[in-house]
């Protein structure tokens, strides 16, 4: 009968797996893996008639007990309507908090499953 899925290592395969999987952990190449950071993502569209929008997103990943991580997600936004008679937009937006746990890992392939929340800035 074959058998599906994984195929069990050597103990030096996974010796292996383990340091290469660190080594990805550490360089920020590990999806699978469960770090702290801070990051800023920009994004700017260009809009017909010659109007701007421009989004930054603040997030920050804190990581707790090596299997657990919140995130939490804070953008502003801002336009240009570029017209007439038209102000510009300029302020916070919806935050996004995200919290959860790897419930298995191999390496390469995660368990995750969280909540999240979405508290919306009510304009």
């Amino acid at each position: 009968m074959k058998q599906f899925g994984a195929k069990p290592l050597t103990r030096e395969e996974q010796e292996e797996a383990n340091r290469l999987s660190a080594i990805a952990a550490r360089m920020g190449t590990d999806p699978t893996a469960i770090i702290g950071r801070a990051q800023a993502l920009y994004r700017s569209d260009a809009l017909q008639g010659g109007s701007r929008t421009n989004n930054l997103v603040a997030r920050l990943d804190v990581p707790y007990h090596g299997n657990f991580l919140l995130r939490a997600d804070l953008p502003h936004g801002w336009s240009n309507p570029n017209q007439p008679d038209t102000s510009n937009q300029n302020g916070l937006s919806d935050l996004f908090v995200r919290a959860g746990g790897r419930g298995s890992s191999v390496p390469g392939d995660a368990i995750f499953a969280g909540i999240g929340l979405h508290l919306p800035d009510g304009g």
